[in-house]
């Protein structure tokens, strides 16, 4: 946008009142697109995030998506599934020992 403001000001041969009107356009321009980039960003993010959940839900058959959201520091996706798949089987652990103690 700086670059385009300069090239603005130099091709310029009119007065301030137009010049302003012509850089407050760029502006305009700018946060229009920068905006609509972010809202594109978010909405490839989300389908991405929610690519992710149901994949792993697939492939570990439980539905940890919170309890693995609260306990990662980071916004990493292998550290996710580590600790996804840590939990998944600390659970099915716990799953086939309480089953045990029920059949004894």
């Amino acid at each position: 946008m700086e670059t385009e403001k300069g090239k603005i000001v130099l091709a310029h041969r009119g007065g301030k009142d137009s010049l302003r009107d012509k850089l407050d356009e760029c502006e305009r321009k700018y946060i229009k697109r920068y905006n609509k980039l972010m809202v594109d960003y978010n909405d490839e993010e989300n389908r991405s995030l929610g690519n992710l959940k149901v994949e792993l839900v697939k492939e570990f058959g439980m539905d940890l998506w919170d309890q693995v959201l609260d306990s990662c520091d980071e916004a990493d996706t292998i550290q996710f599934y580590r600790i996804y798949s840590k939990l998944s089987k600390l659970i099915e652990e716990n799953d086939k020992q309480d089953k045990k103690l029920e059949l004894a």
